[in-house]
């Protein structure tokens, strides 16, 4: 939050915003009872929030994305994820990539998926992670009884750490290739694949999940029309994306 700690706290913690008389609203923190190291939460994620919350908009729609799962059910699997998994990966690290980062986020996003799938009765017969990179969004479905694989088109040295997970080292061609044996694709941060998953998908039939990161159109970084008033250059990446998806 502070551009110099990553935002993963080492232990249980809760977040309380409730609706008051007259319009106000009390934000809360609880740690455990013995804990001395919340100092942190105190002085700087406290403030923050405290910020952010003071600036909400009272009859603001909340994200459609987060209405798709049981926020409880989520938090609950993301420590048992992030306990079970996550903590013995952060330590044995062989990539040099930061582990704090990567490491808690495919938790996190292996907990949404296994939620809205789970919620929806939709798990998949077969997953393929498109662009997998270390692997570990796979390894951890995997981990959760979700049949899958993940393709790059490059070999990482964590791999090896992912034993009996299913990677493999292959070039894709978005334009003709067809993925095959798979019923759902994630593209997780696929950057110039991004506005072609939901094409591949249509080609096998399959369900999908995006989380978008750099823009990028089909041939090229995604540039705002001009004339585009809608809203920022990755809003409008955002909307370009929905439209494929929808059509």
């Amino acid at each position: 939050l502070d551009e110099k700690r990553h935002p993963h706290v080492p232990f249980p913690y809760r977040i309380c915003l409730e609706n008051m008389e007259a319009g106000q609203c009390s934000l809360s923190f609880f740690v455990e009872k013995n804990r001395n190291d919340y100092r942190w939460l105190q002085k700087v994620v406290f403030p923050r929030f405290l910020r952010w919350f003071s600036k909400m908009e009272e009859h603001h729609n909340a994200t459609s994305s987060h209405k798709l799962i049981d926020p409880e059910t989520y938090a609950s699997l993301y420590q048992e994820i992030k306990q079970r998994w996550g903590q013995q990966i952060v330590a044995n690290w062989t990539e040099r990539t930061d582990p704090q980062k990567f490491v808690y986020e495919d938790c996190a996003i292996a907990s949404y998926l296994l939620s809205f799938w789970r919620k929806n009765d939709l798990l998949p017969l077969r997953f393929c992670d498109i662009g997998c990179g270390n692997g570990l969004l796979v390894h951890l479905l995997k981990q959760n009884g979700v049949t899958g694989y993940g393709i790059d088109l490059r070999k990482r040295r964590i791999w090896a750490n992912f034993v009996e997970t299913d990677l493999r080292e292959r070039a894709l061609n978005p334009e003709n290739d067809i993925i095959e044996n798979a019923d759902f694709l994630i593209g997780n941060h696929t950057d110039e694949l991004t506005p072609w998953i939901p094409i591949m998908a249509a080609r096998s039939r399959s369900n999908f999940f995006l989380l978008p990161c750099c823009p990028f159109d089909f041939y090229g970084r995604f540039q705002k029309k001009s004339g585009d008033v809608s809203g920022s250059p990755y809003f409008s990446f955002l909307q370009f994306i929905r439209g494929i998806c929808l059509r």
